[in-house]
């Protein structure tokens, strides 16, 4: 209505515009009444109804007026759609470059972890390798203690 000259009031979900001037309907001013209403989630129904000299127009009293009106509110409902729907593709978009973040820091964790992982098997396998050094260093160290005792019990006697 903000096209139109008028004075606008609105309640809640309805619109009340008097003395608007829409000369595609009628030279002199009419009032219009919209309300707009919660179909499900997603979607929303626009009821407008035109008056003219108090009357609801339709088809039947000025089919020139009424097919103007009409074509106003398609005009209208096309644009709330095509913003709608822009809107949503604003939304959809902004989840999936989240989602795409998302996976590229979990695809940063996973190389971390498969690193950190084989790092571990080599300090693994090196500590498995240096207790065998140490077990061999122990039997060699062993022995050597073995052999200097029998060696000091054969030179003791």
């Amino acid at each position: 209505m903000k096209d139109f000259d008028g004075d606008v009031k609105i309640k809640k979900s309805t619109l009340t515009a008097t003395g608007v001037k829409i000369e595609s309907i009628d030279s002199n001013p009419i009032e219009v009444v919209a309300e707009v209403r919660k179909s499900t989630e997603q979607e929303h129904e626009l009821v407008v109804i035109f008056i003219k000299n108090g009357i609801s127009m339709s088809a039947e009293s000025d089919l020139a007026g009424y097919t103007a009106a009409k074509s106003i509110v398609r005009n209208f409902a096309n644009e709330m759609s095509k913003e709608a729907t822009e809107d949503y593709l604003k939304e959809q978009n902004k989840l999936v470059e989240d989602l795409v973040k998302d996976l590229e820091g979990a695809e940063k964790d996973h190389e971390k972890a498969t690193k950190e992982i084989q790092d571990a098997k080599e300090n693994i396998e090196n500590a498995k390798k240096e207790i065998k050094e140490a077990e061999a260093k122990i039997k060699e160290k062993s022995k050597f203690i073995d052999d200097n005792k029998k060696t000091k019990e054969e030179l003791s006697k």
